[in-house]
């Protein structure tokens, strides 16, 4: 019986198509038929030979293996749906930069922001963390009515980390000599006090930002655990998975499954379980370890191999009842022939893989036969064979995915394939591929709260950077002593004022407490005359040295607002 190949082109030298020579290239078997009809030279036959011999090298090495690009299909699905995911991170810094988590990123601006929010602290926890021996823990602290308020909600190991951060704020060796010079640590009570609020302020709402950060993170995470599972489903069932679903993490490969778990129905031969796809526990089409199974295995004894000639089972043939164990057994020596892709691929990324391979196997459906001759139209309707997946013959009766055949790839009605027509109805779909499509959706909602989180961290980084240019600012809170002196000595305007409307008129103004000027006659504020401002710019001119040490300074200033004048 001839047969052509009705969707692989076969390319036809011109030397042969001018001696009108039938080259009939069968997929199969890669038989090559040469038919003349005149008769040709001993040259013309060895570039006939020579042509032939091209034709045998670019087709031979197909003469088995039908369901290669098949094989490969699922091979390739399969990794994407075993292989660990990307951990999420971002990129920080110049060029390639660093990649870190969104926690460990906005964790590290925490770290930096709290050494800024403690330099404006207030002096009773400044008191705590320098008197290591009175307040030596927690407890110690606790039993300070007038500081207990500060530490509340804090733990030994709290107080610690505070501890050593204040060090390096008032330190001047060290690590920590390069924040104090950077920041002019530590600042003197007036610029704490008046840099408190607004520092404190921005810290808060940086705490709610990490908080955020924390938040869609760990949701993000628990998305894609659980497209994980929903994977591992698709890949195995749920029989097999749930004992395991514990274990599974997103950066580890898929745990190993029970053997006895394995998707394969108990007693089940290659046929009975493979040739009709259904909605049956262990049948074709409601696992991916099942149907790879089923393009590659052998249900009669012969030398042929559908997938990978290195395939070999213990059990070669699968024309009798197999156990779970044994299927699995054969699943782990088919998967060994996968090509390893030594990549994790990152959340971004994988809904796109899985669409694309998942369309690349629908696209497969229905293509790869070989049709006998006389082929039946009717049994032969593109609806017959739409859904076939795998090698299969199309001829006088309908396809069929039968394999109970020496050569179900050359023979009609049997075939090495999955029939998944009962299976895709309007609406409907293969059940492991449901699954894809729900993993699918759980990546995507997890790249949703993913990218939330990593546009958080540009908001920590202002806030920190906010912090940071107000502390930078201090000494624009320090006005030198000798210029509030001068400007307090000055006359108020009001009192200016008061003076300037009497000009011209020497009673009134000097009833009025003010001087006459009879040269010019303008009437002004009396010499030696102070606003209140003035008492206070004396006090605030006072020299540092009439203070014993900086406490006695900073103590009388105490009760001073802040932005007023200061005693020292």
């Amino acid at each position: 019986m001839n047969q052509t190949n009705d969707n692989v082109p076969v390319f036809i030298p011109d030397v042969l198509q001018q001696e009108n020579i039938r080259v009939n290239p069968v997929i199969g078997q890669r038989r090559i038929e040469v038919v003349t009809t005149t008769k040709a030279a001993a040259a013309m036959a060895m570039q006939i030979g020579f042509f032939l011999a091209i034709i045998v090298l670019t087709t031979g090495a197909q003469a088995a293996s039908e369901n290669q690009a098949e094989f490969g299909q699922l091979c390739h699905l399969y990794q994407l749906m075993t292989d660990p995911i990307a951990p999420i991170t971002l990129t920080q810094g110049a060029g390639e930069g660093t990649k870190t988590s969104p926690l460990a990123a906005v964790q590290t601006i925490m770290e930096r922001a709290q050494k800024l929010n403690l330099s404006v602290a207030e002096d009773g926890i400044n008191t705590v963390l320098a008197d290591k021996a009175k307040y030596k823990n927690k407890a110690a602290i606790d039993g300070d009515t007038a500081v207990k308020g500060y530490f509340t909600d804090k733990t030994d190991d709290d107080i610690t980390n505070l501890r050593a951060e204040y060090e390096e704020i008032t330190t001047a060796s060290g690590d920590s000599a390069a924040f104090r010079k950077k920041y002019g640590t530590p600042l003197n009570k007036q610029q704490r006090d008046a840099l408190r609020t607004p520092i404190s302020t921005l810290y808060v709402k940086l705490i709610g930002v990490k908080n955020e950060i924390k938040h869609r993170t760990e949701l993000a995470y628990s998305l894609i655990t659980s497209a994980r599972v929903t994977l591992a489903k698709a890949v195995y069932g749920d029989a097999a998975v749930t004992p395991i679903e514990a274990h599974i993490k997103p950066e580890a490969s898929l745990p190993t499954i029970t053997p006895a778990n394995f998707p394969w129905h108990n007693g089940g031969d290659r046929n009975a379980v493979c040739k009709t796809a259904g909605t049956d526990a262990n049948k074709a089409g409601m696992a991916l370890a099942t149907d790879m199974l089923c393009i590659c295995l052998k249900h009669q004894a012969n030398t042929h191999d559908a997938c990978s000639t290195s395939f070999a089972p213990t059990q070669a043939v699968y024309n009798t009842g197999r156990t779970p164990a044994e299927a699995q057994a054969a699943f782990t020596a088919l998967k060994a022939k996968c090509q390893n892709s030594q990549q994790a691929y990152s959340i971004q990324e994988l809904p796109h893989l899985f669409t694309s391979a998942v369309a690349a196997i629908k696209a497969s459906m229905g293509t790869n036969h070989v049709t006998a001759a006389a082929a039946n139209t009717a049994a032969n309707t593109p609806g017959k064979k739409a859904f076939f997946y795998g090698r299969f013959v199309l001829a006088g009766s309908a396809p069929a995915c039968d394999a109970d055949d020496a050569s179900p790839h050359q023979t009609a009605a049997k075939g090495i394939c999955i029939d998944y027509s009962g299976l895709m109805k309007p609406g409907s779909d293969i059940p492991w591929i449901k699954l894809v499509h729900s993993g699918i959706n759980q990546l995507q909602a997890a790249e949703t709260e993913e990218s939330a989180a990593i546009s958080l961290v540009g908001a920590a980084e202002g806030l920190e950077t906010q912090m940071e240019s107000l502390l930078l600012m201090k000494s624009l809170l320090t006005p030198a002593a000798s210029v509030l002196i001068a400007t307090s000595n000055q006359p108020s305007a009001d009192a200016q004022n008061k003076c300037a409307k009497f000009d011209n008129n020497e009673t009134d103004c000097k009833n009025n407490d003010c001087d006459y000027e009879k040269t010019n006659k303008k009437c002004k504020t009396k010499t030696g005359t102070e606003s209140p401002a003035a008492t206070t710019g004396e006090q605030a001119g006072k020299k540092c040295s009439d203070y014993g040490n900086q406490q006695e300074c900073e103590k009388a200033n105490d009760g001073i607002p802040a932005g007023q004048p200061r005693k020292c």
